[in-house]
């Protein structure tokens, strides 16, 4: 069987199940048997993904292992243009209570920066140095370092400092909690004990391996976080008619050359709801749906270039 082969076998065993048709991906073969991803919907930016299993003798779905998981990881980034640090400030400054239990367990661990940057910092403030208390936080980190520099800079990939990127993938939920776990217990295997009383760590590969699984998710979750804020400046500057001539199909809408929004900003809305809305069956149809916090927004598909309306419609709370 060739991959090709097993290919149109999982999408054809997922749709006769009256799923949805989904792009299945093709994540590594293992003897005789082919595994896919397949994205099931669901709230959330990427869905949620389960293993559809492929070989000569059956097909089955199950969830994705850990090593499955990771390979995706590694499929699923986008490339993203560099972060400002104005942008990471606006989306981590709430979280300075966020739970992270998998951070505080490594940092405890006695994986802290030993001197220098945000360390000699601390002191210098008089804030207590002390990896057993995680101390200083991550928070106090990343919140200190945004507000001693221009917030127009790049925050660059170049920041090593392998706590604070851990502690940005799990409050910002970039990254599984399962696969943090799993990393933050191989850190912590790798300690040396027999240099005195603070576990001592190759910081330069698990910085690098830290870096290598969290820094481009953080960044794909940032900007989606900052696109998400310029598609809701344009929906409050918009007055939404009332579709009169469908009342058995609540909805509102714009129309491009009414609405306050420029052609430019029109275009960008388009774009956005079909990059990153989540298509589904409405009769004969098959949209993307855009959802931005109560409601859902849509195009009948036409090319950009013809489409004038854009409808949006109340999300029923479940």
């Amino acid at each position: 069987m060739t991959k090709e082969e097993a290919k149109i076998k999982a999408i054809k065993y997922t749709t006769e199940r009256g799923w949805d048709e989904r792009d299945v991906i093709f994540l590594t073969k293992e003897d005789d048997t082919y595994i896919f991803c397949l994205y099931m919907p669901k709230w959330g930016d990427f869905g949620s993904p389960c293993g559809v299993v492929v070989n000569e003798k059956e097909c089955d779905v199950r969830e994705l292992t850990l090593q499955e998981l990771l390979l995706l990881d590694k499929l699923k980034l986008t490339k993203y243009d560099d972060m400002t640090i104005q942008q990471i400030k606006e989306f981590f400054q709430d979280k300075e209570h966020f739970p992270c239990p998998v951070t505080e367990k490594l940092v405890k661990a006695g994986y802290q920066q030993v001197s220098g940057g945000y360390i000699d910092r601390a002191k210098s403030e008089g804030i207590p140095v002390d990896y057993k208390a995680n101390s200083p936080s991550q928070y106090w980190h990343l919140m200190s370092y945004c507000n001693s520099r221009d917030g127009n800079q790049k925050f660059s990939i170049r920041i090593v400092c392998g706590e604070l990127i851990f502690w940005m993938a799990e409050v910002s939920g970039a990254v599984d909690r399962e696969v943090l776990e799993w990393l933050a217990d191989k850190i912590i295997k790798s300690a040396d004990h027999s240099k005195g009383n603070k576990p001592v760590y190759d910081r330069i590969e698990w910085n690098s391996e830290i870096h290598r699984l969290c820094f481009e998710r953080i960044q794909a979750k940032v900007e989606k976080s900052t696109l998400y804020n310029r598609i809701r400046e344009m929906i409050a500057r918009c007055k939404w008619t009332f579709a009169k001539s469908m009342p058995w199909c609540p909805h509102e809408y714009i129309v491009r050359d009414k609405c306050p929004l420029t052609d430019e900003e029109f275009v960008y809305f388009v774009n956005m709801q079909r990059e990153y809305g989540v298509k589904e069956h409405w009769g004969k149809y098959y949209f993307p749906y855009l959802y931005v916090d109560d409601y859902k927004y849509w195009t009948m598909g036409a090319p950009i270039d013809e489409t004038i309306i854009i409808n949006r419609a109340k999300v029923e709370k479940k």
